[in-house]
């Protein structure tokens, strides 16, 4: 009788798996779910980007050249009433903290065909320059502009999703 047990007690007997292995399957697990993860944000980002390019980005907030040695800087701010983007008001502002001044441009912008370039309007409703949103994001801090005015084109990184408006400097 004791040796029908010891051969049932043997093929009933759980197999050991090796702490090793279960480490294994646990990155293994943790590697496919991470990879699921990005496959969907990148997705996202996909779609978001293509959507931008074919039906705009949002034009709002604040857009400025990096910090430069001489304390200069050129800023481009737009405000809409935050729901539709075909038009709003801009302000351009050009600050020389070495030569102690400054100009202030502002007016209101239209939507062009494109749904990222709008022309850029004087108080009087004159065409003045140009503005080209290469991208941008809504809630962040991430997007470029290209300003065409005066006969030149500055490129700025936003810097911000809220409008900086520029009322007056002092020295």
């Amino acid at each position: 009788m004791s040796a029908i047990n010891d051969s049932a007690s043997s093929s009933v007997q759980k197999r050991h798996v090796p702490f090793s292995w279960r480490i294994g399957v646990v990155v293994l697990y943790a590697l496919i779910l991470l990879s699921a993860l990005l496959a969907a944000h990148w997705y996202g980002e996909r779609t978001r980007i293509l959507d931008g390019a074919t039906a705009g980005y949002s034009l709002r907030g604040t857009y400025q050249n990096p910090k430069v040695p001489d304390g200069s800087c050129f800023s481009a701010a737009f405000m809409n009433d935050g729901v539709a983007t075909d038009e709003g008001e801009w302000q351009l502002v050009f600050y020389d903290a070495e030569a102690q001044r400054q100009w202030v441009s502002e007016g209101t912008y239209q939507a062009t065909i494109d749904p990222n370039v709008y022309t850029l309007l004087d108080e009087e409703g004159q065409e003045v320059g140009s503005a080209h949103l290469a991208y941008a994001t809504q809630e962040g801090t991430t997007g470029r502009i290209y300003i065409t005015y005066g006969g030149e084109t500055y490129s700025l990184p936003k810097i911000s999703s809220q409008p900086a408006i520029y009322a007056d400097f002092s020295w």
